[in-house]
């Protein structure tokens, strides 16, 4: 799992997602990410966690993240494509 700052996660590597596991989960939480791990947990999984990192939940984490790709054309090139994409309904953001 990778945990979010904010108490949430931006990954959740699982081979097949259990039935029920996400049900009822309250996202956006600073417990999110907590919670998400017991339930693993409670399933008898086990639970490794990657670096920390920011993700993207509201417009200002987008740009945000949009301010931290334009100090490196190297990185997140995927990431890159989807702005450029999408940058015309984003209100003509764009990175780099």
């Amino acid at each position: 799992i990778g945990p979010a700052l904010d108490g949430g996660y931006y990954l959740l590597g699982l081979r097949a997602c259990p039935p029920g596991m996400l049900a009822d989960l309250r996202w956006s939480t600073p417990e999110t990410r907590e919670r998400t791990e017991e339930r693993l947990r409670q399933r008898g999984m086990s639970v490794r966690q990657l670096e920390p990192l920011p993700d993207v939940d509201v417009a200002e984490d987008l740009l945000t993240l949009i301010e931290e790709l334009g100090a490196s054309s190297a990185h997140a090139p995927h990431t890159r494509q989807w702005i450029a994409k999408y940058a015309p309904i984003l209100g003509g953001i764009s990175v780099g």
